[in-house]
This record gives C-alpha cells, structure tokens and sequence, in this order.
C-alpha cells in the first residue's frame, strides 16, 4: 500500500503529484521560508491503537529529491514547522510527555520549551518570535491556548475556557495581528474529530474573540490563514 503521503498541487488544487516517497506514512507539512523545501513527519512501521507512534522528521525538495532525516526516530515527534528565522518548532513525547521543543533547521540544538501538563500544536509568530499552542497546564480537563517567546519565555494564556470548551490549532494571521483556532465541545483534547466545532478569531493578545460561525465538525479543522 502507498500509504499516506506530502502531496503538493497549484492552490486551486490542479496539477497534484506526490512529494514524499512511496510507501510510507507521511504527515504535517510546512514549507521553508524560501519555499524550496518541505518539512514533515514519517512514522516508522504500521500506526497500532493504544501505541505510542515512532516517527522520523524528514526535510525533503519541493520537487522529491532530497529526502532525508533531520530529526531520528523518537516518540512520537511530529507538526515540525519551521519559522522565518529558519528555526524549526514541533512536539514530541521524546521524554515521556507531550512537550513543545525547537532545533536548527539540519536537527541540532535540540531545546524543550515547555514542561507544564501536556503542550502541543505550536505555530510561529509571522516573525518568528513567538509561538502559539494549546496546553491543558491549567488541569481539571481545560484546554486553552497559549503564547510564549521563541525561546520558551514569557508565557501567556490567550483562551480561558471552561470544559466542556476547548481550544487549539491557532494559526496566526500574515501581519501577525490576529489568530484563528478551532473551538469545539467535549472534543477530548481534540482528539475527536465527530465533536462539535467552529473555527474562532481573535487579537494575537487573546482579546475579540469571536466565532466566524464556520462549524468545522467531521472533516477537522486546522484552519489556515493564506498569505
């Protein structure tokens, strides 16, 4: 079987072709800042239920060519993107729980920037100075979303939800001024893509925050802000 894969097409989603090799498990994107590579994770072996996935950070050529690891197998490693400072940000659970971490766009200077609960989702900032993530750090079941400087300094809560209200997957707006992110209910961390959801917008500091009234349920949001 091909697997799942990189796929890249012109943005009315004509001329699709496969980027990533075949077979293979292959997942969240993202571009370099100069646009000739791509960034994604591959997970090593069969996705088993109830497993902690192995996974492998690959860079690899807008036109296939190139492939190769930046980031050996680990637990469960994976949204590796990279910022305009050619910085790469992602989570992993390389040392026992879910955790956001940063590294050199060739794999060195690995730096874990959070350690409260679990963290995940990170997106940069358009300058690359910040990042924004959903954590449950706050316990009793709350997800909310949170800022913290590139480094892992200065944290601070956006969203303050009550469960059974979550939120996450931000991505900011092209002037850095705003962030969208999903809203669900009784989304189970998120993990639940049959769970109520909209796709919401606020200030980058967390204040107007405001539906779009867009449901986003079943097909998953991961709303994206185009440049």
């Amino acid at each position: 079987m091909n697997g799942s894969a990189i796929y890249i097409s012109d943005a009315d989603g004509k001329n699709q072709y496969r980027l990533s090799p075949t077979p293979g498990f292959d997942a969240t994107p993202s571009w370099s800042p100069d646009g000739k590579q791509i960034i994604y994770t591959r997970v090593d072996g069969l996705m088993i239920p109830g497993q902690i996935p192995k996974t492998e950070i690959h860079v690899i050529n807008t036109d296939g060519s190139g492939d190769h690891i930046i980031f050996p197998k680990s637990d469960f490693s994976v949204e590796p993107r990279w910022s305009v400072n050619n910085q790469i940000v992602f989570m992993s659970l390389m040392n026992g729980s879910q955790q956001i971490f940063t590294m050199n766009s060739n794999g060195s200077h690995i730096r874990q920037l959070t350690n409260e609960g679990s963290s995940g989702d990170p997106v940069w900032s358009p300058d690359g100075r910040k990042i924004s993530f959903g954590s449950n750090r706050e316990g009793n079941g709350k997800l909310n979303i949170f800022v913290m400087n590139a480094d892992g300094s200065n944290v601070t809560q956006l969203t303050h939800f009550n469960v059974p209200i979550e939120s996450g997957d931000t991505n900011w707006s092209p002037d850095g001024k705003n962030i969208i992110f999903e809203y669900d209910i009784n989304g189970h961390l998120q993990s639940d893509p049959n769970a109520y959801a909209e796709i919401w917008i606020m200030n980058s500091d967390g204040t107007q925050q405001l539906s779009t009234t867009q449901p986003c349920s079943s097909v998953g949001c991961a709303p994206r802000w185009r440049p």
